[in-house]
Formats: structure tokens, sequence, C-alpha cells
């Protein structure tokens, strides 16, 4: 598969993601956090009037301005653990898939919450992807092993981190974010739409 492919693949999933999302309180500007090569940024500039795409790394950012993104879409780098330098209440939809199972530090996820509460506007809505499945004793064993000794994709920075789901919906609500639905409840595609109160 190219490159080009694996961006156009990205559509049917935010096609699918926005139609469990609705209602939305608008379609002005959407946020995509960890936007890699931009596989969904394209699709969701398809349908706001802007998207803002952040992500950690500067050479994925590189390879998405080369792919030639819409012109509505704006690409940010991010700090791993918010999203400072957006503005507040400024968000209709928040979207991250295969992002949030990479990230190591628990308190950092806590962190991306909090700042969904402050970036979406009230009655803005994120739908997040999180993998939630119980640990095992190989995952476990894994993780427990160095780099060299494991294949490219279980390293670090590539290994999925586990959530329990009862500590995810415990975040949830300390962001002061409202848990509308979920899909894929313990599993590695568990899928939370959160809403920002107000309207």
């Amino acid at each position: 598969m190219s490159i080009e492919q694996f961006v156009a693949s990205g559509e049917p999933l935010v096609a699918v993601a926005l139609d469990w999302a609705a209602p939305l309180p608008g379609h002005a500007r959407a946020l995509e956090i960890g936007c890699g090569v931009g596989r969904f940024t394209t699709a969701l500039a398809q349908r706001f009037a802007r998207v803002d795409a952040i992500d950690v790394s500067p050479t994925m950012l590189a390879l998405a301005g080369r792919l030639g993104l819409p012109a509505n879409a704006h690409l940010h780098l991010g700090s791993g653990r918010d999203l400072s330098g957006l503005s507040d209440g400024a968000f209709d939809l928040a979207f991250s898939h295969l992002v949030f199972q990479h990230i190591a530090e628990r308190s950092a996820i806590r962190s991306y919450l909090g700042e969904l509460t402050r970036t979406l506007r009230p009655g803005g809505v994120a739908v997040l992807q999180f993998d939630t499945r119980p640990r095992s004793a190989a995952a476990t064993a894994l993780h427990a092993l160095p780099d060299p000794l494991l294949p490219r994709l279980r390293r670090r920075g590539a290994r999925r981190h586990r959530v329990p789901q009862r500590l995810l919906r415990a975040w949830v609500d300390d962001a002061g974010l409202t848990l509308g639905a979920e899909r894929g409840t313990g599993t590695a595609e568990h899928w939370l739409r959160l809403l920002r109160p107000g309207s």
C-alpha cells in the first residue's frame, strides 16, 4: 500500500465516527489528536471549515505537509501531554484513533482529557479510541523486555498500553466531561463519545 493509499483509507473510519458523534454543535472547527501523516486529516477537512491536527513527531508532520493537505487543515507540533497553543472553547469535534494506546504515561492521558474540556466548545464532542483489553500475562512479560529483544512494532513508542475501563471512566469524570456512549468496551477498539457540558 502506498502512502497515498494509506491516507485515503482513513475516509471510511471518519465517516463512521462522525455518524456516531452526531449531533455536533456545528462544523466550524475539528481537532485531530495524533494526526501522523494525515490519514484522517483530509477526511475531516472535507467536513469542517477548519481542522487543527496535532502530532508529537516533526517527521510525521513534515510528511503530512508534503502529501498536500487541504488549505483548511493546519498542522501543529504537540508536547505529548497537552493542547497548548490551541484556543479555549474552539472545537465542535475532537477525534483520535490509534494514539492514546501508545502513550505510556497515564498522567499524560489525563492531561489530554482535561485539555479537551478546555478546548471543546460547550456541547462539543470528542470521539476517542483506547485499548481497554484486560492485561494478559504475555503482554506483561513483553513490556518487561528491553527493546533490542523485541520486534520493531513491540518496541517503546509502538507498544500498546492498555487502560483499565474503570480507570478511564474515572479520568473522564475528573476532567469534567460527560460519557455519552461507548463502543467495543474491553477491546483494542474501545471508543468513547465524550461531551463537554453546556449548550
